[in-house]
């Protein structure tokens, strides 16, 4: 779920900072794009890693993840935000490099200690059908549009691709809709966007098993 948030917020941060903030702050546009970067590993397992190998009595593999993320914010803060003169971006992409040495080895150690697979598949699909979704914003011509115009066709753009190519690049299964159908019940009124959206999804499976 997060991927394409992340990817969506990247594609709009520009008209979204015009309209909360205005012109004169449109140096933020990309603060928000790489704090929005920055938070992409939290799809492979960045929040979730610490608690899970506490939970199973594993904290020194918790320790070494999270002494690594520390080493590696620090050194690469340091690099581009000093020594390349980059300032606020320089720390944005500092936390994103903290975030993947926390991952990633994190991930590494859970598979040769506790035999624990990531199914890369789906998330690579996820990631695909996002930057198509993404691509075909960038290549709307929306000119000198109001920013809250541009949003809303860029959110619709984005959603209605996204939603299109994410079966077709095996990112989303029958088991998965299920899944997430049983999750959206507790989203309260929402359930019912996440309720059309699957159905679609699940119309897309159809359409593609018969292809």
């Amino acid at each position: 779920v997060l991927t394409p948030i992340v990817l969506l917020l990247i594609a709009v941060a520009a008209p979204l900072f015009d309209i909360l903030y205005g012109p004169s702050y449109s140096q933020g546009v990309v603060l928000l794009q790489l704090a929005a970067l920055s938070s992409l590993p939290v799809a492979i397992g960045v929040t979730v890693l610490p608690p899970f190998l506490n939970g199973i009595g594993k904290s020194r593999i918790t320790m070494i993840i999270t002494i690594t993320s520390a080493v590696a914010q620090a050194v690469a803060g340091y690099f581009f935000c000093i020594s390349l003169g980059l300032g606020a971006e320089g720390i944005m992409v500092a936390f994103l490099v903290a975030n993947l040495a926390l991952a990633v080895p994190g991930l590494l150690l859970a598979r040769r200690f506790l035999n624990v697979r990531m199914s890369w598949r789906p998330l690579a699909g996820i990631l695909v059908a996002g930057l198509v979704a993404l691509f075909a914003i960038f290549l709307l011509p929306l000119g000198n549009l109001p920013s809250i115009a541009k949003v809303v066709i860029d959110f619709v753009v984005f959603v209605a691709v996204y939603l299109t190519c994410v079966p077709l690049v095996w990112g989303i299964d029958g088991d998965d809709i299920i899944r997430l159908s049983i999750a959206g019940e507790a989203l309260g009124p929402a359930r019912r966007i996440v309720a059309l959206a699957l159905r679609y999804e699940k119309r897309v499976l159809v359409l593609l098993k018969r292809a």
